[in-house]
Order: structure tokens, then C-alpha cells, then sequence
């Protein structure tokens, strides 16, 4: 059981990374568009504001960049203590 604990935490850090990369780049669209946006262009696509459209200005981007670094590091130490208690069991025989 303990030994899937590594893995699960870099999975999180995978997803967390993941959606950070996408809100990232995300808000730097919303941002682009919104500063070009005029009455003569508002309904062409992408400029265009959909209620569908998932939008989140007022998010702490740092906040999925830091679980993704916690959670890294946190698969790391599980890893290198359950290669530690394997090799060590090994070694003692």
C-alpha cells in the first residue's frame, strides 16, 4: 500500500501542473482579448464572452503552482523512504 503513495503524489503534481499551465495561459487570453475587445469586434470568436467559458480572475494561480511543488516533493521523500526500507530489508536479508 505504502508503496503507491509516491506515485499518487506525482500524479497530483502532474494534474496540479497541468491546470496551472492551462489557467496560466488561459488568463493571459481573457487578458489579451478583453483589452482588445471592441463594439465593432464583440461578437467575433474569441473576443466574444460565452457564459459557457470557464473564467476565474480573482484566482491565486500560485496556489496550483505551489501544490504542485508540495506534492513533488512529498513524492520524492515517500520514494526515497520506501527505496531506503527496501534496500534495506534487502541488505539485511
Amino acid at each position: 500500500m505504502a508503496h503507491g503513495s509516491p506515485w499518487f503524489c506525482f500524479v497530483l503534481a502532474i494534474v496540479l501542473g497541468v491546470l496551472y499551465r492551462w489557467a496560466s495561459v488561459r488568463r493571459v487570453w481573457d487578458d489579451l482579448h478583453e483589452m482588445q475587445r471592441t463594439t465593432k469586434n464583440a461578437d467575433r470568436p474569441g473576443f466574444r464572452v460565452m457564459w459557457w467559458v470557464i473564467h476565474f480572475p480573482n484566482f491565486n494561480l500560485s496556489r496550483l503552482y505551489g501544490g504542485m511543488m508540495v506534492f513533488f516533493f512529498m513524492g520524492i521523500f515517500l520514494f526515497a523512504v520506501f527505496a531506503i526500507t527496501v534496500l534495506t530489508k534487502m541488505a539485511i536479508g
